[in-house]
């Protein structure tokens, strides 16, 4: 009867949720291991240089950023920029790792 589909439906629920919390981790993970490879002195936050230089390292990175591996000041410095103020909510020119994370998972769900 009614009670057995409301039971599906909240089994069927439970099913996404559970499926969309692992989805968090993978991206959560995937998150901290490219904040990982961007913060070179691992002092837990990411500054304007060490971007570029982890850009000019790992392609894949750039790519991440949306930044060409090159960071000039005429090649994807603009770019760099507008990221940079999007992200460091402090405006202390350096992106910590809790900024990074709010700011990718608010990205992500407003592309949802």
């Amino acid at each position: 009867g009614s009670f057995t589909r409301c039971t599906r439906l909240a089994l069927r629920e439970r099913g996404r949720e559970r499926r969309s919390m692992a989805d968090l981790a993978v991206v959560v993970e995937r998150l901290a291991a490219i904040f990982t490879e961007c913060d070179r002195d691992g002092n837990g936050t990411v500054n304007k240089r060490e971007l570029i230089r982890a850009c000019r390292s790992n392609p894949e990175i750039a790519e991440f950023w949306g930044l060409p591996s090159m960071v000039q000041q005429e090649n994807g410095r603009d770019a760099m920029e507008h990221y940079f103020q999007e992200i460091d909510d402090d405006v202390d020119q350096q992106i910590t790792w809790t900024e990074f994370l709010s700011y990718h998972l608010e990205y992500a769900s407003e592309t949802q």
